[in-house]
């Protein structure tokens, strides 16, 4: 497993769980594979751009259950902007297999704008406290976050408003918890209150008072926030309809991108260990030369013995082995069946030539 990706290392598990039967179908497979051995340079570069690609089956996954986070939105747009360098990458191969997938890697701008202009860059892991959708996105919610974000501010300009209304140079504005905010001037201003204020509490020397403006103001700040969350969930609910809207082309995208790296994957292994394209064809004929087990010659510490196999439906059928124990023979009949197996996957094989 040489994939750069998660769903490419799925999809190669499935090939190796279910070995084709077709012979157009496996040599489509192999026939990739060889075009991409050729352009090393290509094949270099592909690599480096499928590394850069997240999760997108899984995204699409989440879309649909409805619990992606602004998070992976993030993940899912960068993503689908790099699939463009892969597009780019295999349509260089200059090969009319890999531009038909590229036909299929469909450009997705729209969906990749729509994340980036709704979701902050700095959006948190949590959703519960708010700040994912982007400042500036929406007007409202500017407003709303702004209110208290600039509320020490606000309540320094009203304290300077009224002390300048009532010429009361040490009022003050302060806040607790039973009260909220109230209007604080000492006893000996008490002539100079004016008839809108309210007396609320009377403490050793001061008095304080409330009024409707900075109840009102109060009153803001307090719902403030809570109506900026409802208005983040409402906007991030209308973005999860348009993602939701696109999840069949973004599936589709995930499921070539898989194939990509599958095959980018099997040309790197057969790049590795100097595996050669296996000829497939529908005849009853097993022809291996100087094949070797792809397992053992991983561990083996000397190189290992190859060994050749032929097997026909006419002149031999049948092959026995025979020896003492540990010679080798399991190994021998477990390479046969594993060189098959590869060649059946669509993969290019441990051995000199392989039909």
């Amino acid at each position: 497993d040489k994939t750069e990706t998660s769903g490419g290392s799925r999809m190669l598990r499935s090939w190796i769980r279910q070995p084709l039967q077709d012979v157009y179908a496996i040599n489509y497979r192999l026939n990739l594979i060889s075009n991409l051995l050729s352009n090393p340079i290509a094949r270099e570069e592909l690599g480096e751009h499928l590394a850069t690609i997240q999760d997108i089956e899984r995204f699409v996954g989440k879309i649909s259950y409805g619990n992606i986070t602004p998070k992976d939105c993030l993940a899912l747009a960068s993503s689908l902007e790099n699939v463009k360098h892969i597009k780019n990458a295999i349509i260089n191969l200059n090969n009319e297999d890999f531009n038909n997938i590229a036909k299929n890697l469909v450009d997705t701008s729209e969906i990749i704008n729509l994340i980036t202009a709704t979701i902050s860059e700095n959006a948190p892991a949590l959703m519960k406290d708010g700040k994912y959708i982007r400042d500036g996105f929406n007007a409202e919610l500017d407003k709303l976050r702004n209110i208290k974000k600039y509320a020490e501010e606000t309540i320094l300009n009203i304290q300077a408003q009224e002390r300048e209304k009532t010429g009361i140079k040490n009022l003050k504005i302060g806040y607790n918890r039973v009260f909220g905010y109230y209007i604080e001037v000492n006893k000996q201003y008490s002539d100079l209150i004016p008839f809108n204020y309210i007396r609320k509490q009377t403490i050793s020397n001061n008095e304080r008072y409330i009024t409707e403006e900075l109840k009102k103001f109060e009153e803001q700040i307090l719902t403030s926030h809570e109506d900026a969350l409802k208005l983040e969930e409402y906007i991030y609910s209308k973005l999860k309809e348009q993602l939701l809207a696109n999840a069949q082309v973004m599936q589709q995208i995930a499921s070539n991108i898989a194939l990509i790296d599958c095959i980018y994957s099997l040309s790197e292994v057969a790049r590795l260990n100097n595996y050669v394209k296996p000829n497939v064809t529908n005849s009853k004929e097993i022809n291996i030369v100087a094949g070797r087990h792809p397992v053992v010659e991983q561990l083996a510490k000397e190189d290992f013995i190859s060994n050749d196999c032929m097997l026909n439906d006419s002149s031999q059928r049948t092959m026995i082995l025979t020896g003492p124990n540990m010679a080798g023979k399991s190994t021998y009949m477990r390479q046969v069946a594993l060189i098959t197996l590869m060649a059946q996957v669509g993969s290019f094989v441990p051995a000199s030539f392989a039909h």
